[in-house]
């Protein structure tokens, strides 16, 4: 391989250049291998390193790529790892990345449902009738505000904005009632056409397309929320205890008593050391929440029963709307299938609650915050 092909990404480079530059046989992989960086979180800095970091190992090797460093995705998992800021290794804890990911798969959603069942109504009563009535209506934007305050609440928890996180979901969800509860009383039937509901899921679809758009102003993911390394003492003792607590409790499920006890060990390590701020023994208060986190099998197994039900009780919900028709209405192939698939549903969640998995999910996710807070400490000692 000719030796300026070693030297020729500059620093502006894309990844698309860079690619360009493999082997021409290399290139699928290179591919690959970006795209697993980029399902891992890295950011675009991050992304393009480490594919001129294996594009040198190929220069100094008559093996192809495959031979020499194996699956494409696996590879990128595993250097994704290794490059990974602690704040980029909490964060995979957290629901999703940004309020914005979070928005723009709202928007999908609901997107792709208002589509779909507009365009079904529309091609059974006509794209001029007007099928919609004001309980639907309201029922839609009571439950679609709700999920999203919901949703973006238990993301903030989760971040560590334990106030804020129950601010929006109240605020939120009683907000989304009042304005669905007069579409409700009031509204007979909805002075629109059925044409508007595909082109209101079409309208959410590009909106979720902006979201997600590169040129959309996203934040860079390597961008810390806190201050790192030296930075950290920025914060004063009190602040730094303080968002330390919030992120146990929020982000990994400490109860408040938990995250006292381990705070209360830390002023006492302080006071024997005679450090003057808890960052110098350890870290920013993200790197030491994370430290913590695979201790704690009680937290683990309170969040895991958390997530199974809220699933469950979700399930119920839509049972009550499933099976009222089927009754009130009486049976037909749709509500005989409908009733069906959420007999399934109801026994899938059932079954996830059995102790044997339990154990096993409780297991594998302390044994994964345990790999991240070693992963930090690694760097730590080799740093």
């Amino acid at each position: 391989m000719p030796e300026n092909r070693r030297h020729a990404g500059a620093a502006g480079d894309s990844a698309g250049a860079l690619i360009a530059r493999y082997p021409v046989d290399d290139r699928n992989w290179a591919e690959t291998f970006h795209a697993s960086l980029l399902w891992a979180g890295l950011s675009q800095r991050q992304c393009l390193g480490l594919l001129r970091e294996q594009l040198d190992a190929i220069c100094d090797s008559d093996e192809s790529v495959e031979q020499l460093l194996g699956d494409p995705w696996r590879c990128g998992v595993e250097k994704a790892a290794e490059v990974m800021s602690p704040e980029q290794l909490a964060r995979q804890e957290q629901p999703v990345d940004s309020g914005r990911v979070l928005l723009m798969g709202f928007l999908l959603t609901l997107g792709l449902l208002l589509l779909g069942f507009g365009v079904w109504t529309a091609a059974s009563d006509g794209w001029l009738a007007r099928s919609w009535d004001g309980w639907q209506l309201g029922a839609l934007c009571t439950a679609a505000g709700s999920a999203l305050s919901l949703s973006f609440g238990w993301y903030l928890y989760t971040c560590g904005r334990l106030h804020r996180a129950w601010l929006v979901a109240v605020l939120g969800t009683a907000a989304s009632a009042g304005a669905g509860l007069p579409l409700v009383l009031l509204v007979d039937e909805v002075p629109l056409p059925n044409a508007a509901g595909p082109l209101g899921g079409a309208l959410l679809l590009v909106l979720a397309w902006i979201c997600i758009h590169p040129g959309s102003g996203a934040a860079d993911p390597e961008s810390p929320a806190e201050p790192a390394g030296a930075a950290a003492p920025a914060m004063d003792s009190g602040q730094w205890l303080a968002r330390t607590q919030m992120l146990l409790r929020g982000r990994y499920g400490f109860s408040r008593s938990e995250a006292a006890r381990q705070l209360a060990e830390v002023r006492e390590h302080c006071l024997q050391t005679g450090a003057l701020h808890p960052a110098e023994q350890f870290g920013t208060p993200s790197e030491f929440a994370m430290s913590l986190g695979g201790s704690n099998p009680g937290a683990v197994v309170r969040r895991w029963w958390l997530g199974r039900l809220a699933f469950l009780a979700l399930v119920a919900y839509y049972g009550v709307s499933v099976l009222s028709q089927l009754f009130e209405q009486g049976p037909s192939p749709w509500r005989v299938a409908l009733a069906i698939m959420w007999f399934l549903l109801l026994l899938t969640a059932c079954w996830r609650l059995r102790p044997a998995q339990r154990r096993e999910e409780v297991c594998a996710k302390l044994e994964q915050r345990q790999r991240r807070a070693e992963a930090v400490l690694a760097r730590y000692d080799n740093s």
